[in-house]
């Protein structure tokens, strides 16, 4: 009778062991393929970010870690979607600004005026086609060089007032002034010269006209 309630107890105990690891591997088929699935679900979403597009979002609803990963992404990638909005919208406005400045180079170049434009030291940076008419050198010649190429005949006393001008009060310059051709020849000239100060109050460049 001992033998045979020890054998009971035993197989009731092997009974309940099996139910429990059944019970077990259901559970942790289920939650493997949870995350299986999960993992599919975030693996597709970062390829098609990966592609340009990121109006994609991860549906995973769970409150374990994988569905906080997955919060964490969808909120990245709206910043990320609207962070290229905010991109496609600057390079619109880039090309627009683009065109008009190179209609506004077309008109300059095509001025009968001589048009020079230089850093805040002086050094020439563009000059308009009427380079060659009015001073006899050409662009090549004087891109990176000073307006004294051409000037400099003028006094001390004169460029003294000049600098003053543009450069400590940052005002416009205006007047006439004696200039010499390549070829040594004076010309008189009405010379206005504009500085462009940035935000900082600093004078980035000088326009000359």
């Amino acid at each position: 009778m001992v033998f045979e309630g020890l054998r009971k107890i035993v197989t009731d105990i092997l009974f309940v062991s099996i139910i429990v690891m059944m019970i077990a591997l259901i559970l942790a088929f289920i939650l493997t393929s949870g995350i299986t699935n999960s993992i599919k679900k975030l693996s597709e979403v970062v390829r098609v970010i990966a592609l340009g597009d990121f109006s994609k979002r991860v549906e995973v609803r769970s409150d374990d870690e994988m569905g906080e990963f997955a919060d964490i992404l969808n909120d990245m990638t709206g910043k990320l979607e609207q962070s290229h909005a905010d991109l496609e919208a600057e390079i619109i406005i880039s090309q627009s600004q683009a065109k008009d400045l190179e209609k506004f180079k077309l008109a300059v170049d095509s001025a009968s005026d001589l048009v020079t434009i230089t850093d805040g030291d002086g050094t020439i940076l563009y000059v308009n086609k009427s380079i060659e008419r009015v001073t006899g050198f050409h662009s090549e010649e004087v891109i990176g060089k000073n307006p004294s190429l051409w000037g400099k005949q003028m006094s001390a006393e004169f460029y003294e007032k000049m600098w003053d001008a543009i450069k400590v009060k940052r005002v416009t310059f205006a007047c006439e002034v004696t200039n010499k051709k390549k070829n040594g020849d004076a010309y008189i000239s009405e010379l206005h010269i504009v500085p462009l100060v940035n935000e900082d109050g600093e004078v980035d460049f000088f326009v000359g006209v």
